[in-house]
This record gives structure tokens, C-alpha cells and sequence, in this order.
């Protein structure tokens, strides 16, 4: 397999059909491109629901959203006229609307992983390494300095860019409360039902944790959908210990994140959010080796906790007081 020459190519359509967090860890490809070339143009198929993540993105000179159906492919239909002088495949499983993307598409190069559903429309298969062993951002890495591509290490890791506008707002509020105390962020959403931690464990952690330490203030994160669950924390916690935000876009999301002191959480996509900004973390895992190792937090301090069982709602208060403990000592507060 020949090598592919980054610094002659012009133009790259990338695919990722992945949620929020994926599209976090991939973002530095987007870096490394401009910076192998910077006259590159970078195109990107990615879901609609990515659209505020990628809001801000400088790489990216064109972005074509969609939905995970056969009839939002059908809009990319004037894509079939293009010529790309690359085309990068970084879904990280075997996919079939990689394979039909990539089946009708041009370009004098493909690249992606080695999967039998895509590897035949490859230019470049890259073998996969193994899911249960490697971080996913280092999968990606990999894929990509195997067919050519040299990628400085430094700017390995998650990316993310937010409103400046908003993150000025957040910033500015933060600031006077950081300044008497350090702000918890804890994010009670997940993208699946058993990665939620219960309402009541939740109560009992803060409590534990705000009768402990007294220089400790709490931001409950949560989506919109799960605005019950947080009001009944919100409500059993003494609002003296509570800090308030106004904002529910996926943008004022990551900047709270961004301006916190420490996040605790169950969702993978905030642990991206909070390693892009080198955030300490304490990240709540279930029982899958692959996906505690795939999606871990990078290059920043934290603890992972994992469940014993498949759900995270077997781990205990007193498991998250102890790794709580344990990180904030190493952080010298």
C-alpha cells in the first residue's frame, strides 16, 4: 500500500455518523489536515444533531448534515459529481451508510478501517486495533499516520470550540464564585438508561461531599428531558451550595463544563467536553472493558469508577467520595 502525499492534497470529505462525543474526539483530524496543508478544503457528513458541536469549528469549510435514514442520503445526491482528492472513513464500526457513501462517491483515495462492509470501496483499509486495548482518539491517529499522514502528537486529543459570546457570560459569572470556591459541575444525563445514576444516590452524594468540604459549590448539568430528575436534586440541596446558569443549548453546555473546576458524570460526551479543556473528572463507567477504555478521559487528571455490573447504578456514594478525595488531593486543593 502506497502512502498517501497530504501535502498535495486539496480537497477531503470526511465521514463520521457518530453522537456528540464522537465528533469531539475527531476534531483534531480536522487540525491535523489544515495543518499538513493549509490550502486543504475539509468537508465533513456528519448528523444533524452535531450541528451546534461544530458551530464554531474553524477547520471545516463545509459541513452536510443529515439524519440516519436512506431518504436523508438521497440529499447528498449532488455530491456523486464531486472529485475529492480524499475521502476518510472514521466511523469506528462496521457501517452501512459508510458503505453506501463511500460506494458512490469519488475521490482518488479512500481511507478507512478494514471492515468487510467498507474495505472493498477502500483505497486504504487500515487494520482496526483492538477496541478492548486503545483509546478511541488513538485509533484515529492511527488510521491516519498509517496511510501517510504526520500528525503533531501535542494536538492529539478531544477539540472543541465554543461561542466566545457565551463562554464570556459563563466566564465572567464563574469567576466571582471561584474566587471563594471551587465549582462541581455534576452532569446527571446519559445517552443510555444504564448509564443513569439514581436521583437519590445523587442527593446523597452532594450532601456527603458539601458536608465535607465547605469551599465547595454544585452545578447540576442535565439535558432538557431529564429536567425532572434535576429539579428534585436542585430542590433537596440547600441553595447556598448551589450554583445557577442560565443556558440550555449544547454550546452554554460545554462552556459550564469548560469553566468548572471538576466534573463528575456518567455521560461519555462530557468526559470529551471536560478533556478538551483539561477539566479533572471523575467519569462513571458500566461494566464494558471496551468502552471504558475507548471512551476514558484524555489528557487531563481524573478517576474512572467502573460499575460491577452493566448498569452504573450499582456504584456507590462512598466509591465517588473516595476517588473525589483521592483527585482533589492530587490537585492541591
Amino acid at each position: 500500500m502506497n502512502l498517501i502525499d497530504y501535502k498535495k492534497i486539496k480537497s477531503v470529505l470526511i465521514i463520521r455518523i457518530g453522537k456528540i462525543g464522537d465528533i469531539i474526539i475527531s476534531s483534531f483530524v480536522f487540525r491535523s489536515l489544515k495543518e499538513s496543508n493549509s490550502e486543504i478544503k475539509i468537508e465533513l457528513i456528519t448528523l444533524k444533531k452535531n450541528k451546534d458541536v461544530l458551530r464554531c469549528n474553524p477547520y471545516l469549510d463545509k459541513v452536510y448534515f443529515i439524519n440516519k435514514n436512506i431518504f436523508s442520503l438521497i440529499t447528498l445526491f449532488p455530491l456523486c459529481f464531486k472529485k475529492y482528492d480524499l475521502i476518510i472513513d472514521l466511523n469506528d464500526n462496521p457501517s452501512t451508510t459508510s458503505s453506501i457513501l463511500l460506494s458512490l462517491l469519488n475521490a482518488q483515495n479512500k481511507v478507512g478501517f478494514n471492515f468487510e462492509k467498507q474495505s472493498k470501496y477502500l483505497t486504504h483499509a487500515i487494520d482496526y486495533p483492538d477496541k478492548n486495548k486503545t483509546h478511541l482518539i488513538e485509533r484515529y491517529a492511527y488510521l491516519l499516520s498509517s496511510s501517510g499522514l504526520k500528525i503533531n502528537p501535542e494536538i492529539i486529543k478531544p477539540e472543541l470550540f465554543v461561542d466566545p459570546q457565551i463562554d464570556k457570560g459563563i466566564s465572567e459569572k464563574f469567576s466571582e464564585i471561584k474566587s471563594k470556591h471551587k465549582i462541581v459541575a455534576i452532569n446527571i444525563s446519559a445517552g443510555a438508561e444504564i448509564r443513569k445514576y439514581p436521583v437519590e444516590k445523587w442527593i446523597k452524594l452532594i450532601n456527603s461531599l458539601k458536608s465535607k468540604y465547605s469551599n465547595l459549590k454544585f452545578l447540576i448539568l442535565f439535558e432538557p428531558a431529564d429536567r425532572t430528575e434535576a429539579e428534585l436534586i436542585i430542590q433537596a440541596i440547600d441553595k447556598n451550595y448551589l450554583v445557577t446558569v442560565e443556558g440550555s443549548s449544547f454550546q452554554h453546555f460545554a462552556s459550564k463544563i469548560k469553566n468548572s473546576d471538576l466534573l463528575i458524570t456518567p455521560d461519555t460526551s462530557a468526559v470529551h467536553i471536560a478533556s478538551a479543556f483539561q477539566v479533572p473528572v471523575i467519569a462513571l463507567y458500566p461494566n464494558v472493558d471496551w468502552n471504558f477504555v475507548s471512551f476514558a478521559p484524555y489528557r487531563t487528571k481524573f478517576r474512572s469508577i467502573k460499575s460491577s455490573t452493566e448498569e452504573i447504578k450499582n456504584i456507590s456514594t462512598e466509591k465517588i467520595e473516595s476517588k473525589f478525595e483521592n483527585l482533589i488531593q492530587e490537585l492541591n486543593w
